[in-house]
């Protein structure tokens, strides 16, 4: 009787250890489960399989959420992008038209005007900067969350060029300011498209609104060995050598002339962008004699 109550008791203490096993890696199978929902990998599905039915079913429920959070995320996601790319192109076709309003504005404020005019002349003006403020910072926040999603391609620089021509054009005759662009090199180059045309476009922008009427704003590219040098050239009031390097900080201004200026972000994007094409930008300029920015895009 001795020896079966002991081969009971040995029993009943495997049986009971090795329930203990199961218990302890399915538990181990929930909480590994727990934390990649947690950690929001949504994308991983649930490994493993429970040998207690109650922990199966309950894996089973949470594989289903997982797969219904991901693809819940997903939907939000692509509307997110849509959203913002659908902002991102409203803020860029808002920006020459209001360049456009304050270059005449600008030029109508040059001219003999009565007291009264001038007064709404000037208005229009000063709305029309503030509104530039606006659509500058929209696009910052538009421009930041989108360079991440873009894929290279392959560009033809003649057709790159013939983009920053027209907007070059554009900017320029509103203000009377002569514009050039000659004929580049036949190359291809594989760039973030979008945000090179970006970066251009806010040098081009640049250059135009320190450039008086009756100036010359000129785009060029050169071919070197390893690099594209793509120049943004101006006859506009120039840059202190002590504020070469501050200009292309976020949100800098030059307090002499900042009520007309925007909010400091033009150029900082554009050294972020043309950093991430795996370039740089730099720029030469003195006082009273014009700035020449340039972008230099590695051709391999």
């Amino acid at each position: 009787a001795i020896i079966l109550l002991l081969s009971w008791l040995a029993v009943g203490a495997i049986s009971t250890h090795h329930f203990a096993g199961l218990l302890r890696r399915d538990a181990a199978l929930l909480t590994g489960a727990t934390e990649t929902i947690a950690q929001q990998r949504l994308d991983t599905p649930l490994s493993g399989k429970a040998r207690v039915r109650e922990f199966g079913e309950t894996l089973t429920a949470m594989e289903q959420m997982r797969l219904s959070l991901a693809q819940s995320l997903e939907r939000q996601w692509a509307m997110e992008q849509q959203r913002r790319l659908e902002l991102a192109a409203l803020t860029h076709d808002l920006k020459t038209p209001l360049t456009v309003i304050s270059g005449n504005a600008e030029l109508l404020a040059e001219d003999s005007l009565p007291a009264a005019q001038e007064e709404m002349v000037n208005t229009i003006l000063h709305s029309a900067i503030r509104l530039q403020d606006y659509v500058a910072q929209l696009r910052a926040m538009t421009a930041e969350g989108a360079e991440a999603d873009q894929k290279k391609e392959t560009a033809d620089l003649a057709d790159l060029v013939c983009g920053w021509r027209g907007i070059g054009q554009s900017l320029c005759s509103a203000k009377q300011i002569r514009f050039q662009c000659p004929s580049v090199p036949k190359l291809e180059l594989s760039v973030y498209r979008t945000s090179l045309d970006r970066a251009v476009s806010n040098l081009l922008d640049n250059a135009v609104k320190y450039t008086p009427s009756g100036g010359k704003i000129s785009v060029s590219v050169v071919q070197w060995e390893m690099y594209v040098e793509v120049k943004v050239t101006d006859t506009g009031k120039g840059i202190s050598e002590s504020n070469q390097a501050a200009i292309f900080r976020r949100f800098y201004r030059e307090e002499e002339v900042h009520e007309q200026q925007g909010v400091g972000i033009g150029l900082y994007l554009a050294r972020e962008i043309v950093t991430r094409q795996g370039g740089y930008i730099k720029v030469v300029s003195e006082p009273g004699k014009g700035s020449e920015f340039s972008i230099m895009l590695p051709t391999k």
